[in-house]
């Protein structure tokens, strides 16, 4: 049986925070500074590569990894307070 990713309720959703990046994101971020940044700057705990557009992770509800139809699903709750 299939669900959607909405339906699920998630376990520990209070245990921890992850902070997640793109490449496409800090390289963006780059082309308008005089002295670049990496990724290791923001300190993430999971970071993207090959997204089609910059920051575009900011908007994401769910972020699911390995195949569509296994892997662990996370929620994407809100942008991490220290760099808003």
């Amino acid at each position: 049986m299939k669900k959607n990713v909405d339906y699920f309720q998630g376990a520990f959703q209070d245990d921890t925070a992850y902070m997640i990046i793109a490449d496409e994101s800090v390289a963006s971020l780059n082309s308008k500074l005089e002295s670049p940044l990496t990724y290791k700057s923001f300190r993430p705990v999971i970071l993207i590569h090959g997204i089609r557009e910059a920051f575009s992770e900011d908007f994401w509800k769910f972020i699911r990894f390995g195949t569509r139809e296994r892997g662990p699903v996370l929620k994407n709750c809100m942008p991490c307070s220290r760099l808003v």
